[in-house]
């Protein structure tokens, strides 16, 4: 009989340290996504301030508004090889897309950025420059005074304004795969710094840039401080900078209240765009365009 109610008590032991295991398990919610649309040969897309979203295709541009998709009406002229303005240097193919506040949509190339939409009409021909680079652009964004900002490949990050092309690093980083703007200061991703940030000073001058992350350490998730952060290819910040979202190691991160935690596996080509609320992150991935609620 004590044998049989010593093993009562060791059984009842082990099942609840099997509980107890069980409670220790941090089982994160499944985050689900669903296909907006299919087959779009998706190049970019991008939020305008009035929570609608633009989608640059290989040869159109498409607005989701209230859940509709619609077509915008463009001259072919639009999608052909862009040109400086004497039409002797090739700029390249759209490729990235930016709308201000006031409406004027920019489509960026290879090495030049021009507008395509402003005052309520289209550009001619779509081909009024604002300015071009060197050596290539790989983001494409504009900061609340309507002025476009560019990422590109052996340049430093450059602004457009009435003064012209400024540049605004002086960095050694030597690619600079993306740029996101919020009230906070600009964070941009690039091959060998990880996220940095930069601040606007009184002046209007930029301060000394904030590298987020530990190169010394391996951790992929937890303190942001303790984290290696590696190549980022896309980065997109809410309005205050609280939350980022970033694409780095073929995954989708985020970056909230100093932690970061893996979200799910995201190809490094794959373009994304933070809705204006938060809650939604939109993605293009194999030419399809997809949201995640968050």
């Amino acid at each position: 009989m004590k044998k049989i109610f010593t093993l009562i008590i060791i059984s009842a032991f082990l099942l609840s340290c099997k509980k107890d295991k069980k409670k220790d398990v941090l089982i994160r919610p499944k985050n689900v996504s669903t296909t907006i649309a299919q087959g779009l040969d998706i190049k970019d897309i991008e939020f305008d301030p009035n929570g609608d979203l633009y989608i640059l295709t290989n040869n159109s541009v498409k607005k989701l508004s209230n859940g509709n998709l619609t077509t915008l009406s463009l001259p072919d002229t639009v999608f052909s090889m862009l040109k400086t303005p004497d039409e002797e240097t090739d700029l390249g193919y759209p490729k990235e897309i930016a709308i201000d506040k006031t409406g004027i949509i920019y489509l960026g190339s290879n090495s030049g950025v021009r507008i395509i939409f402003k005052n309520n009409s289209f550009i001619t021909g779509g081909r009024e420059y604002i300015g071009w680079t060197v050596d290539g652009l790989n983001d494409l964004v504009v900061d609340k005074n309507d002025r476009p900002y560019f990422s590109g490949v052996n340049n430093p990050l450059t602004r457009f304004d009435v003064s012209g092309v400024i540049p605004l690093s002086a960095d050694t980083i030597s690619i600079l795969h993306c740029v996101d703007i919020c009230a906070s200061g600009i964070f941009f991703g690039g091959s060998d710094r990880g996220i940095v940030r930069m601040v606007l000073g009184v002046t209007d001058d930029f301060l000394i840039p904030t590298f987020l992350g530990n190169p010394n350490n391996l951790l992929k998730e937890g303190p942001v401080d303790e984290v290696i952060i590696g190549k980022v290819y896309q980065i997109e910040v809410s309005s205050d900078g609280n939350l980022i979202y970033f694409i780095e190691d073929g995954k989708l991160k985020e970056l909230k209240k100093g932690i970061v935690k893996i979200i799910m596996p995201l190809a490094n080509t794959v373009k994304i765009a933070l809705s204006n609320d938060n809650k939604k992150l939109y993605y293009a991935e194999n030419n399809d365009l997809k949201v995640l609620e968050l």
